[in-house]
């Protein structure tokens, strides 16, 4: 399991490069690989990721790298020979280098940045965000079918945006970054197009608009006529199979890795007075959650409200008011339990074993019985609150709140102990 394991990679939170003597020693398969990379990226650091050995599908790595990061990439290996402690060793250090100029990306970045800023209006759904990015990108560009692979270019944001001339890569690459700056989930996809003439390399995007993943073609959406067709624009994965072939599941494997969020898991959370927002309207999904917020889910997912307690069941001495009353209601349940004998801790990060626990005790799971912390994982996975990917994805990245609501927006329909769903099971303890 990718936690058992020792990852070289720098992380955002911490922004320092780790020591180079420690090498991975786990199956790194290529989702796993693929997002230490690009942590590795969006920290600014060169520091790579150190394998014992290359048993990787290093083109599926750079395919998936480049859904996320709109750059025109290479893939570094190096063979690294060592003598530690007296033993000898051969270890592979693998990163990404940019193929584009060191300048390209920021200046396509600011670019995509003024046309969100120029187009995107207060209060646009996110079907007329991504259309009107879709609109501005097929009047903008031109489609050029005589760019060469030598001819960088045309192949990038940059070329889509300066020079405008350019291949369908630069188109997915820009409408990748137009998406990121109007906040819209979105993925850049590679595989092949058919038409009259045969079947060629191809690239589109996927996009989180109306609760679904839908895909975009700009590229052939433009007809450079300056009137853009809508035939490619927010179609199914369905309609779009009629003449585009791609790995759809590799993708789909690598969501939990990278863009988890489910805004409307969240808004059906909220709805039901599980789930606060924040002032500005959103759930800060890609933040990381404590131990007092989880008990106010669950608290709240059992009915609980956040009157503060006349009478003090729980033994903790570091709980704030705001949240007595949930704590209190957990405690006197057996559901909730401290870090120390007089200690909840509740300003501590949770990680998912710590939220499986709770979770399956509301569900009527026996701990020590059912389930350990350790197994708390598994026992979730097999009651399909939680998928392969997705735990193989925690065992990399910080646990967030997007997983919180993914999973307890799940979990709501998931069946406890008793046979019952939890929906109709937590009536139980109000």
């Amino acid at each position: 399991m990718v936690l058992a394991a020792l990852l070289l990679v720098a992380t955002a939170e911490t922004g320092a490069a780790p020591s180079a003597q420690a090498v991975y020693t786990g199956h790194m398969d290529e989702y796993a690989l693929s997002y230490c990379l690009l942590a590795n990226m969006r920290s600014n650091t060169t520091s790579g990721v150190y394998l014992p050995d290359l048993d990787i599908d290093f083109g599926l790595v750079n395919q998936l790298v480049g859904s996320v990061y709109p750059q025109e990439n290479l893939i570094s290996k190096q063979t690294i020979e060592s003598n530690e402690t007296g033993n000898e060793m051969t270890r592979y250090k693998v990163s990404i280098v940019t193929r584009e100029n060191v300048t390209w990306y920021r200046d396509a970045k600011s670019y995509a940045t003024w046309v969100v800023d120029k187009l995107v209006k207060p209060g646009m759904t996110g079907r007329e965000k991504a259309r009107v990015l879709h609109d501005w990108l097929v009047n903008h560009c031109r489609f050029s079918g005589n760019a060469a692979p030598e001819e960088l270019l045309p192949y990038t944001a940059y070329g889509a945006f300066y020079s405008r001339d350019v291949v369908c890569n630069a188109y997915a690459h820009a409408y990748t970054m137009l998406m990121q700056a109007a906040g819209i989930p979105v993925l850049r996809i590679t595989g092949t197009i058919r038409d009259t003439n045969g079947e060629w390399s191809h690239a589109w995007n996927m996009v989180f608009v109306e609760n679904q993943w839908l895909y975009v073609d700009v590229t052939w959406d433009d007809r450079n006529d300056k009137n853009p067709s809508y035939d490619y624009f927010l179609v199914t994965g369905e309609q779009l199979r009629k003449d585009h072939v791609w790995s759809e599941q590799i993708y789909k494997n690598f969501l939990p890795y990278v863009l988890p969020e489910r805004p409307d898991y969240a808004a059906a959370l909220a709805q039901k007075g599980l789930l606060l927002g924040t002032p500005s309207g959103g759930y800060d999904l890609q933040t990381q959650t404590d131990r007092i917020q989880v008990a106010a889910i669950i608290a709240r997912l059992l009915g609980n409200d956040e009157t503060v307690p006349t009478h003090v069941s729980y033994p903790f001495d570091d709980i704030p008011r705001w949240a007595a009353g949930h704590v209190n209601f957990l405690y006197s349940r057996g559901l909730l339990q401290g870090t120390s004998a007089n200690r909840f801790s509740p300003n501590r990060k949770i990680s998912y074993n710590d939220f499986f626990t709770l979770l399956l005790r509301v569900m009527g799971y026996e701990e020590e019985v059912d389930f350990t912390w350790e197994s708390a994982p598994g026992l979730a996975l097999r009651l399909n609150l939680a998928d392969a990917n997705q735990i193989k994805a925690w065992g990399l990245r910080p646990f967030l709140r997007a997983d919180i609501v993914n999973i307890t927006y799940v979990a709501l329909n998931a069946q406890c102990r008793d046979g019952a769903t939890l929906q109709a099971h937590v009536s139980q303890y109000a």
